[in-house]
């Protein structure tokens, strides 16, 4: 789990330093997104930095962990579109030979995967941690508290309308584990 959240972390990152491009300028806001932006192996310091250099006026992390952003209002406009075309690429699902179908709604509060089983032990998995991490950072840019921020990604096998899986972001991420699907948690509670 560990490797698949860095490499998520790292992918999002990679999209909010790069959305900062030529847009209109306009007031200075803030958005506040939770601690697990900055990715497990990564100083605040190194973070800072790389968002800095990217164009964001002022990056501060709160004493709760979560990171808060200063940035154009242009440019938040810009981030906002760079995280709509993200997901619209993410939830192309011909590019997945065990996704079916990836849906949203229209705050990206909650995902819909329909998937092939080898979907829940392959590495496309880390699709669920991209479309988290995007649906978080797009509510942070509408205004949306890290308190009250939240994704849920439900999981269902193709033909079947049972849930398979559920995730929701954000995690903490030190106490993360793996998902686990429906048989293995009633599985446990049997125990």
């Amino acid at each position: 789990m560990k490797r698949r959240m860095t490499i998520a972390l790292l992918a999002i990152l990679t999209l909010v330093l790069a959305a900062c491009g030529p847009w209109k300028q306009g007031d200075i806001v803030e958005v506040t997104v939770p601690a697990q932006f900055k990715g497990p192996n990564q100083s605040f310091d190194e973070f800072a930095a790389g968002a800095t250099q990217s164009g964001f006026k002022d990056v501060r992390e709160n004493e709760d962990g979560t990171i808060t952003f200063l940035i154009d209002e242009g440019e938040l406009e810009g981030l906002q579109y760079q995280v709509l075309m993200s997901v619209e690429q993410i939830a192309d699902a011909s590019q997945y030979d065990t996704i079916e179908s990836i849906t949203y709604d229209e705050g990206m509060k909650e995902f819909t995967l329909t998937v092939d089983p080898t979907f829940l032990m392959g590495e496309d998995l880390l699709i669920a941690d991209l479309l988290g991490m995007n649906g978080m950072l797009y509510q942070a840019t509408e205004g949306v508290s890290v308190d009250e921020m939240n994704v849920d990604l439900i999981v269902k096998l193709i033909g079947e309308e049972e849930v398979a899986m559920e995730l929701s972001y954000p995690v903490d991420t030190d106490e993360a584990e793996e998902p686990k699907n429906e048989n293995e948690a009633s599985t446990e509670k049997e125990e």
